[in-house]
């Protein structure tokens, strides 16, 4: 059924006139309709039911510094019985390496001050609220305990004595660790990422944080592990030392935490490039790290 043709059925009331495809991955794909409406569509049940957490999420942080999807349109497919949303486009462009370095020095503070305070308003929202709404927790120890093991299973008999020896011991001094465990349960993102968040195409500075289907209850600092990734430990830096962020993590567990997250991340990465093949992920990772 194309797209247009099933949103009329959907909602007869409307007077949908195009639907143009914008793109997907590997949860969900999107339209855009009229040119002024994302329409969002899951791809399996686990997705669909974490839109449903968007749904009920969403409302509640629209008072946040950067703006986050409004859905005004909820649907279900008529041929998967899958719900899918609709909400007014958020225009701008991804987030990218370029936008922050090229910035004059009034636009960077500017956005490192969004982001910042995006993030301190977001894990300030009452949990037990979140919790009420569907959101779930996230245990960090737990997390990484599993994804440990699932290395040892799957990778490690494919990889090298010494590099077995080495991500044994990086993931072994990270869970024995209690510092790196010792935080208090916020509302997360958990996805966010520079292609989760858009900006003025002319400035650089960030509009408005889209896709939060992974959202959770965990470690505020989960949500600073993909802007440490990608822009690395000096952004972190300043976003701490100008006072934009505010977390109780002392600093230098907070950058101990989050060298550890991307090193995870990039195992996981593999993992998931090369999944069912994991002499393939490993010999990707040897190869990256050789």
């Amino acid at each position: 059924m194309l797209v247009a043709e099933l949103l009329t059925t959907v909602f007869p009331d409307q007077n949908f006139q195009s639907a143009r495809y914008l793109g997907e991955g590997m949860d969900s794909q999107t339209y855009l309709v009229d040119e002024g409406y994302v329409f969002r569509f899951p791809k399996r049940e686990e997705v669909a039911r974490n839109l449903t957490k968007e749904i009920a999420l969403l409302p509640h942080l629209q008072h946040l510094p950067l703006r986050v999807p409004d859905f005004q349109f909820l649907g279900q497919h008529p041929e998967t019985g899958l719900p899918f949303v609709g909400y007014p486009l958020l225009r701008g462009v991804e987030w990218q390496a370029n936008h922050f370095p090229e910035q004059p020095p009034a636009n960077q503070t500017l956005t490192l001050r969004l982001l910042g305070s995006f993030l301190t308003e977001l894990h300030r929202f009452d949990v037990a609220t979140a919790m009420r709404l569907g959101v779930e927790i996230n245990d960090s120890f737990q997390d990484y305990r599993e994804t440990y093991q699932e290395i040892q299973t799957d990778l490690f008999p494919f990889l090298t004595p010494s590099l077995r020896t080495f991500i044994d011991r990086r993931f072994r001094a990270f869970l024995a660790n209690p510092r790196h465990f010792r935080y208090t349960n916020a509302l997360i993102h958990d996805d966010f990422s520079s292609d989760h968040i858009l900006c003025d195409p002319a400035t650089g500075v960030p509009r408005s944080v889209i896709d939060f289907g992974d959202v959770a209850v965990g470690d505020p600092d989960l949500d600073l592990k993909y802007l440490y990734a990608e822009r690395g430990r000096s952004f972190i830096e300043r976003l701490l030392a100008e006072g934009h962020y505010q977390t109780p993590t002392d600093p230098e567990v907070l950058l101990e935490k989050l060298d550890f997250f991307t090193f995870c991340e990039t195992i996981q990465d593999a993992l998931h490039e090369h999944q069912g093949d994991p002499e393939r992920a490993a010999a990707a990772l040897q190869s990256s790290w050789v």
